[in-house]
């Protein structure tokens, strides 16, 4: 006689049911926060970039990364453990996002007041890096992994309370002695300066930190070993099938995590955008009307390029794929705000971003050769690959001479159409809008490639 399975106990399956929803509900509001914070930033450099100090655009570039490795230590942890959460979980990420809008405001205000706050989070940091440990030790699929990667949970937050601790010391050192950011021609601003880069310093050995750990989950997650420790017997309690569990969870997670955190970052740069248009549409010519669409247009190529190669490729995410997502919203920011201003400098932003896209494309392709389950369909579409990627870089190229074209004649986008200048400002865009709507078709033919692949096995021809 067959032997009938008895049902899971309902407890159980709530318990699944609260770990399983967990992730994904934490990782899209924390990618709301930090994108809400990122058009903050944007807020505060557009409205007071006109009287910063090269103190202050250091201290911009520091907010900059600590959004991002905010964003990193988040999602590191929760794509690493599961855990039910509880109302700690609820308030440590709001809570550090109403720290970040308050860390972007003290820029132009305060650098005592930005380095307090610097440490505020810090301090939340290493309480949120101890709660994760704390949490994770109550489900016991984490504990093969948590007790071979205890020592470096540990130090990592030992690390950002340190930090934390520094931070206040130069936060009270800066306030007795009034340093300010924005002075610079004088002994206090040189100190104010010399303050905020060993800021960067010290922030720089966090990331090595952060990096550092990362690495030992993911050298776990593809052999079961941590860096160092060799073919080891496996110790009492461990399941062999651990590693490989973990292994299949951060590539399941990387996709939804990135498009949700991409799609937030692209709704951003287009609010801003609309907020632009509607504050200089008086003042508009063609030229400006038609930098806007090349801007809209870079949006959709963006949204288009990241989302197509993340839903295409698996493979185990780190660092960079924290930065890439976060620096194209940026330069989308950046691009939005030039259109009034300065079409070289618009030009110029252009230019890096399909640099950055080239190179992001380069990474997308040595990232997915890594891992075995994509090898049948990129030896098939390496050709595709490269056209690409060329296609990518030739728009750089176009937008490198272009600019320099630009700067050299003169042209602006608010020169009028009668004028000489005015009708080259215009053919420059058009120029630029051609080559546009040249890499739009040569990512359509590549991505039709992919799908005609997963139809029936074959590329087209």
């Amino acid at each position: 006689m067959h032997s009938v399975r008895e049902p899971e106990p309902h407890y159980l399956l709530v318990h699944q049911k609260l770990k399983g929803s967990f992730v994904l509900v934490y990782l899209t509001a924390l990618c709301v926060i930090q994108g809400v914070a990122l058009a903050d930033l944007a807020f505060v450099v557009g409205t007071n970039s006109q009287q910063f100090t090269l103190t202050q655009w250091v201290l911009v570039l520091l907010t900059f990364g600590a959004l991002i490795m905010t964003w990193h230590q988040y999602t590191m942890q929760i794509m690493s453990w599961d855990w039910i959460p509880d109302f700690r979980d609820t308030l440590l990420p709001f809570t550090i996002g109403a720290l970040e809008l308050l860390f972007n405001h003290l820029i132009p205000l305060s650098l005592s007041g930005w380095l307090l706050t610097l440490a505020l989070i810090s301090a939340l940091g290493a309480l949120g890096t101890w709660h994760t440990e704390r949490q994770a030790g109550k489900e016991v699929n984490n504990l093969p992994r948590l007790t071979r990667l205890r020592r470096r949970l540990r130090l990592l937050s030992l690390y950002l309370f340190g930090l934390s601790l520094f931070l206040l010391l130069l936060a009270l050192a800066t306030a007795l002695g009034q340093v300010q950011a924005a002075e610079l021609h004088s002994a206090r601003g040189v100190l104010a300066l010399a303050i905020v880069l060993l800021v960067a310093a010290i922030a720089a050995g966090f990331c090595t930190v952060t990096l550092w750990y990362w690495r030992a989950v993911v050298a776990y997650a593809q052999t079961g070993y941590l860096p160092g420790e060799g073919q080891q017997v496996r110790e009492a309690g461990q399941s062999p099938g651990d590693h490989q569990v973990l292994q299949q969870r951060l590539k399941d997670l990387f996709a939804p995590l990135y498009l949700t955190a991409l799609s937030v970052i692209q709704g951003v740069a287009l609010a801003d955008l609309a907020l632009v248009v509607a504050g200089h549409a008086q003042q508009f010519t063609l030229t400006h009307w038609l930098l806007v669409l090349l801007a809209f247009a870079v949006l959709l190529a963006a949204w288009s390029q990241f989302s197509m190669h993340a839903t295409t490729w698996d493979w185990i995410p780190d660092l960079g794929d924290a930065i890439i997502p976060f620096g194209i919203g940026a330069l989308e920011l950046f691009l939005n705000h030039l259109i009034p201003l300065t079409l070289s400098g618009w030009l110029a932003i252009f230019t890096v971003g399909m640099t950055m896209s080239t190179l992001a494309l380069w990474r997308t392709e040595r990232r997915a050769s890594q891992e075995s389950e994509n090898l049948p369909l990129l030896t098939r579409m390496r050709t595709r690959f490269h056209v690409l990627a060329r296609s990518s870089l030739a728009l750089a190229v176009l937008g490198l001479f272009l600019t320099v074209a630009s700067q050299l004649s003169g042209a602006q986008a608010s020169d009028g159409l009668q004028a000489g200048r005015g009708m080259l400002a215009l053919g420059i865009v058009l120029l630029t809008g051609v080559g546009v709507i040249g890499f739009f078709i040569v990512t359509v033919w590549y991505w039709h490639a992919i799908i005609a692949y997963a139809r029936t096995g074959h590329l087209p021809g």
